[in-house]
Protein backbone atom coordinates (compact mmCIF):
# COMPACT_ATOMS: atom_id res chain seq x y z
CA UNK A 1 0.00 0.00 0.00
CA UNK A 2 1.05 3.58 -0.74
CA UNK A 3 0.16 6.20 1.36
CA UNK A 4 0.67 9.79 -0.90
CA UNK A 5 -0.66 13.60 -0.18
CA UNK A 6 -3.45 14.49 -2.89
CA UNK A 7 -3.58 18.38 -3.65
CA UNK A 8 -7.51 18.01 -4.57
CA UNK A 9 -8.57 16.25 -1.52
CA UNK A 10 -9.51 19.01 1.26
CA UNK A 11 -7.32 18.71 4.11
CA UNK A 12 -8.36 15.83 6.36
CA UNK A 13 -10.17 13.86 3.68
CA UNK A 14 -9.00 10.86 2.09
CA UNK A 15 -9.46 7.90 -0.52
CA UNK A 16 -8.74 4.45 -0.98
CA UNK A 17 -9.39 4.16 -4.98
CA UNK A 18 -8.11 4.99 -7.78
CA UNK A 19 -6.01 3.16 -10.84
CA UNK A 20 -4.20 6.51 -12.01
CA UNK A 21 -1.66 8.78 -10.86
CA UNK A 22 -3.67 11.82 -10.83
CA UNK A 23 -1.41 13.81 -11.83
CA UNK A 24 1.33 13.17 -8.69
CA UNK A 25 4.57 12.73 -9.85
CA UNK A 26 5.73 10.20 -6.97
CA UNK A 27 3.02 7.82 -7.74
CA UNK A 28 3.55 8.01 -11.22
CA UNK A 29 7.20 7.27 -10.68
CA UNK A 30 6.19 4.32 -8.44
CA UNK A 31 3.83 3.37 -11.36
CA UNK A 32 6.38 3.34 -13.64
CA UNK A 33 8.88 1.42 -12.30
CA UNK A 34 6.78 -1.54 -10.93
CA UNK A 35 4.75 -1.37 -14.64
CA UNK A 36 2.12 -1.78 -13.30
CA UNK A 37 -1.21 0.53 -12.04
CA UNK A 38 -2.35 -2.52 -9.86
CA UNK A 39 -1.51 -1.09 -6.80
CA UNK A 40 -3.40 -0.42 -3.03
CA UNK A 41 -3.17 3.53 -2.15
CA UNK A 42 -4.37 6.02 0.16
CA UNK A 43 -4.21 9.46 -1.10
CA UNK A 44 -4.91 12.05 1.95
CA UNK A 45 -6.06 15.35 1.57
CA UNK A 46 -3.52 18.05 2.52
CA UNK A 47 -4.62 21.52 1.37
CA UNK A 48 -7.48 21.55 -1.23
CA UNK A 49 -7.14 22.99 -4.47
CA UNK A 50 -5.76 26.79 -4.27
CA UNK A 51 -8.19 29.21 -4.99
CA UNK A 52 -5.81 30.38 -7.99
CA UNK A 53 -4.78 28.75 -10.52
CA UNK A 54 -0.51 28.26 -10.11
CA UNK A 55 1.55 26.20 -12.29
CA UNK A 56 3.84 24.75 -9.61
CA UNK A 57 2.37 23.89 -6.98
CA UNK A 58 5.43 22.53 -5.06
CA UNK A 59 5.38 25.54 -2.98
CA UNK A 60 2.20 25.31 -2.16
CA UNK A 61 1.78 21.80 -1.39
CA UNK A 62 5.66 22.47 0.54
CA UNK A 63 3.90 25.52 2.95
CA UNK A 64 4.03 25.32 6.86
CA UNK A 65 0.44 23.76 8.14
CA UNK A 66 -1.00 25.54 10.91
CA UNK A 67 -1.20 23.73 14.24
CA UNK A 68 -5.17 23.51 13.67
CA UNK A 69 -4.39 22.29 10.34
CA UNK A 70 -1.59 19.77 11.23
CA UNK A 71 -4.00 18.78 14.17
CA UNK A 72 -6.43 17.55 11.76
CA UNK A 73 -4.17 15.89 9.70
CA UNK A 74 -2.80 13.59 12.44
CA UNK A 75 -6.33 12.92 13.54
CA UNK A 76 -6.52 11.61 9.93
CA UNK A 77 -3.44 9.60 9.79
CA UNK A 78 -4.42 8.11 13.08
CA UNK A 79 -7.69 6.80 11.84
CA UNK A 80 -5.87 5.00 8.62
CA UNK A 81 -3.68 3.50 10.85
CA UNK A 82 -6.61 2.13 13.04
CA UNK A 83 -8.38 0.79 10.03
CA UNK A 84 -4.98 -1.03 8.57
CA UNK A 85 -4.12 -2.35 11.65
Amino acid sequence: TVIYDDIALPLGEYRTTGQSSGGHKGMQSIIDNLNTKNIKRIRIGILGLPKEKIKDTSNYVLQKLSKEELKKLNKTIDEIINKII
